[in-house]
């Protein structure tokens, strides 16, 4: 068998903490034999600055089933695992059917943890060993052809909220302690995935706050913002249009709220899907 570096490598792209489903390594298997093989591991290496064992929460192999390079709803999960150690390796066990002179292209997928630090993330096969299979019962070597294999780099953006405006607050002394405040609460969106409907986010807020919202590609690209003030329940909604009214084609997106109120600032990412 022989494994190369496929004909869809995802593109490099900017992220966010929190991003989840981003592809970072297209490979594509040749089964050179005249007969079924099975590729039954996979070893793959992280570099870049970022942390790899904090930053990564979990690494995802996809079989690539319309060999795209991007995660589609009818790609098949075929194993999971996380990095231990920055820099570090990681081998995924497998048990992938390749018919006779047949292929079949994989795909590597990051999700980030919320915390995960600003700095570049990229996963490579490094060489030969690094990939082992059967045929039949007997072990078959796997030639990586141009290795190592790079992967796309993604790189985090770490983000400083600063609040646009200065609210504050008239107290009443009094000899009673008074409880801090709670922080907001915030829904997840819905509908998610969206097939055509506007996406909603609940927000019960702690007081007079600024609530500003965006809407992100998967390439981190900004197409749409609100700004809203408001002092309890508040419905964020999101009609599928870029800002210049064009609907939003379909794929992955970032929603991110900020909330400005006395007690500080809140930065929180959520994603949904837009299927049409």
């Amino acid at each position: 068998m022989a494994l190369s570096l496929g004909a869809s490598e995802p593109a490099g792209s900017s992220q966010l903490a929190g991003a989840s489903n981003i592809p970072v390594l297209q490979i594509h298997l040749y089964n050179q034999s005249n007969a079924p093989t099975t590729l039954t591991s996979l070893k793959l290496t992280a570099t870049g600055t970022g942390n790899d064992a904090t930053g990564i929460s979990g690494v995802s192999l996809y079989e690539d089933t319309n060999n795209n390079g991007v995660l589609d709803i009818g790609d098949n999960l075929l194993s999971t695992g996380s990095y231990s150690a920055d820099n570090g390796t990681l081998t995924m066990a497998l048990t992938d059917g390749i018919g006779a002179f047949g292929t079949a292209n994989y795909l590597v997928v990051y999700n980030f943890s919320g915390t995960a630090p600003a700095g570049t993330y990229e996963a490579s096969v490094a060489g030969n060993g690094d990939a082992s299979g059967t045929n039949g019962t007997t072990g078959q070597p796997i030639l990586v052809t141009g290795a190592p294999l790079n992967g796309a780099v993604v790189t985090l953006v770490a983000l400083t909220a600063t609040p646009s405006f200065t609210f504050t607050p008239t107290r009443t002394k009094t000899s009673t302690p008074t409880a801090t405040p709670t922080r907001e609460v915030m829904t997840d969106p819905y509908p998610n995935p969206s097939q055509g409907g506007p996406v909603h986010i609940d927000l019960q807020l702690n007081g007079y706050s600024k609530v500003k919202f965006g809407v992100f590609t998967a390439a981190f690209r900004k197409i749409y913002e609100d700004a809203i003030y408001a002092s309890s329940n508040l419905t964020l909604s999101w009609d599928l249009k870029d800002k210049t009214g064009t609907p939003a084609a379909s794929g992955l997106y970032y929603l991110r709220v900020e909330v400005d109120e006395a007690s500080g600032t809140t930065v929180k990412i959520k994603k949904v899907l837009v299927i049409r």
